[in-house]
């Protein structure tokens, strides 16, 4: 739809430097969601900044790691015999499931090095997750990955990416013949714009969070509440994608697998916390330690 926002020439040559819509998408959802986090922590009366700015570097390492990791696992037939090309993500190829997993942990190993309240963190990290969510599927729409299944022209946001000779439409905006997007063997047809639902789901998951956030009875309860409702949110969506990216597991795709471990996972949490946490948040000072995690 919009791949590369411009150019950029290089001096003395016929050559330029792509600016990628994806790229830059991404990295203004981990800037806006850091932002986030922290305005959430210093409400709260959290201090300790520098070392956050630690924990959030490895957290945007476990998202490339984790995506990429991920896409490799699923997508495993594309390295046989040039395993080398594992690590070249300069060549594409994530899987944003597998980055949120990388993201959790790195953050977590992080946040317990560096000896902050871990939930309470956590909790913040996870309003700032989905805000990060919205603003990164935005990236996805532009390029035009992550692509719905056909569906019929009259319905109001379907989306119908460009061939090399045909342009196409989106909202009444007309994309460009030959426009670089991706979309593979459905360039042409009209598609459900997975994209928009996975970026609307992350700007309410957002608003949802920090609804609860401002009311949360124990440190943790947002953050597996991110997870859980995440997992259900896309496992939904995932009925309408149709790109082979996400793999497969029988009759689920990769990531509705993944979101029935990590939702079960997350309701056990809220469970465990919810019982073995003494301390019920008081809205008026909640920068305070559980008697036990």
């Amino acid at each position: 739809m919009w791949p590369v926002l411009f150019e950029i020439p290089l001096p003395f040559t016929d050559n330029v430097i792509p600016i990628r819509a994806f790229g830059v998408m991404v990295a203004l959802a981990f800037l806006l969601g850091s932002k986030l986090m922290e305005r959430l922590l210093r409400r709260e009366g959290f201090r300790a900044f520098g070392s956050l700015d630690s924990v959030l570097f490895w957290i945007l390492v476990g998202v490339v790691v984790g995506a990429r990791a991920l896409y490799v696992i699923v997508q495993n037939h594309e390295f046989s015999g040039r395993w080398i090309d594992a690590i070249r993500i300069d060549k594409g190829g994530m899987v944003m499931y597998g980055g949120m997993i990388g993201a959790v942990t790195f953050g977590i190993w992080k946040t317990v090095r560096e000896k902050l309240p871990l939930w309470q963190v956590a909790d913040a990290g996870g309003i700032g997750g989905a805000l990060g969510l919205g603003v990164g599927r935005i990236g996805c729409l532009l390029v035009g990955d992550d692509y719905g299944k056909v569906c019929d022209a009259s319905f109001p946001l379907a989306i119908k990416f460009s061939t090399r000779f045909e342009s196409g439409s989106f909202l009444g905006i007309n994309i460009p013949a030959n426009n670089g997007n991706l979309a593979g063997d459905h360039q042409g047809m009209w598609l459900h714009p997975t994209q928009v639902y996975m970026s609307l789901n992350g700007f309410l998951l957002c608003a949802v969070l920090y609804w609860l956030w401002k009311r949360k009875a124990f440190h943790g309860q947002v953050f597996w509440m991110f997870v859980f409702l995440k997992a259900i949110t896309r496992s939904i969506i995932e009925f309408y994608r149709d790109d082979d990216d996400r793999g497969a597991l029988g009759p689920l795709s990769t990531s509705q697998f993944l979101g029935i471990v990590t939702g079960v996972i997350a309701l056990a949490m809220i469970w465990h916390l919810s019982r073995n946490q003494k301390l019920r948040v008081d809205p008026a000072s909640r920068w305070s330690a559980p008697d036990a995690a």
